[in-house]
């Protein structure tokens, strides 16, 4: 096998899941609606239609882990998303039988039986939340939570839905984490610039926690992929983050690894105010970080 293929397959075995992102806007951590939806996923999915691009199986053969016996057994995933879907145990039974995955059970997907809501009540749309904006929020969840269910089938997950809000959306990953969530997945994220020093380290310190893994999406409209604004995306900017961005997967017609390139809706680049980390040293030559850090198959034109 290639370095570089080696390289992929490891760093899979650590982050379970990527997800597609979210455009989104910042204005500080006041209680204001601060997450937009996405702008597009192009996906159009109609029953018994065929399938096109990759599936499951398919993804999970590339970067070997197919490979891994437990399938994920033992660990769980908190996933924390704005706003409500109430079919989602549906939309991930129809997945999971297209597929031929285990359905998820009420022993680890949580999510089935019981909803977390940080602030009691079930999260509902601001006004400023239109149905189409609701749709994508919902088209959202089941995608993340399909596909950390695909990749990591005997994984336990975690589901928490809360408002627009930031900072009712970090407080649903402290949920998540008192769960039992040993990894946070995010597919939410707002611009990096606009903050004051005091801001950053006060919002970084969310993600903290020992023995917690805490994945973020680096966008999906390129240099505008928060809210049109030319600027990379926080949380997947904060040292204590791994930033994760999107690649086009071309495999073989035995469906085996042929090689990745960066897609072009993949959002990343150098951060303004995170000095770079020892890690990032052999790399380049830039005295801030850089993002992402991994990346993974994202491209939806192709599967």
């Amino acid at each position: 096998m290639r370095p570089e293929g080696k390289y992929l397959r490891s760093m899979m075995h650590i982050f379970l899941s990527l997800l597609l992102l979210l455009s989104l806007s910042f204005s500080g951590i006041s209680q204001v609606p601060e997450v937009v939806a996405p702008t597009s996923l192009y996906v159009n999915v109609t029953g018994g239609k065929e399938i096109m691009g990759l599936t499951p199986a398919q993804v999970r053969h590339a970067y070997g882990l197919d490979d891994i016996a437990n399938q994920g057994e033992g660990q769980t995933i908190g996933i924390v998303m704005p706003l409500h879907n109430p079919t989602i145990k549906s939309d991930v039974d129809v997945f999971s039988d297209r597929f031929g995955l285990p359905r998820c059970a009420p022993a680890n997907c949580d999510w089935l039986e019981t909803r977390f809501y940080p602030e009691g009540v079930v999260p509902v749309p601001d006004v400023a939340c239109s149905s189409s904006c609701l749709q994508l929020f919902q088209l959202e969840s089941a995608l993340d939570v399909e596909w950390a269910h695909a990749l990591a089938p005997k994984a336990r997950i975690v589901l928490v839905e809360t408002s627009r809000f930031v900072a009712d959306l970090l407080d649903a990953g402290d949920v998540a984490i008192a769960s039992g969530a040993s990894v946070i997945s995010i597919s939410w994220a707002v611009p990096e610039n606009g903050r004051s020093k005091a801001d950053r380290l006060a919002l970084d310190s969310r993600f903290v926690k020992p023995h917690v893994a805490f994945v973020a999406a680096a966008g999906d409209t390129g240099n505008y992929s928060c809210l049109g604004v030319a600027s990379l995306c926080w949380p997947a900017t904060s040292s204590y983050v791994t930033g994760v961005g999107g690649t086009t997967l071309k495999l073989n017609s035995q469906g085996d690894y042929i090689t990745e390139n960066a897609w072009k809706g993949g959002g990343g680049g150098f951060s303004l105010h995170e000095d770079v980390p020892d890690y990032q040293r052999p790399f380049h030559p830039y005295t801030k970080r850089g993002v992402p850090d991994v990346s993974y198959h994202a491209n939806p034109q192709t599967g």
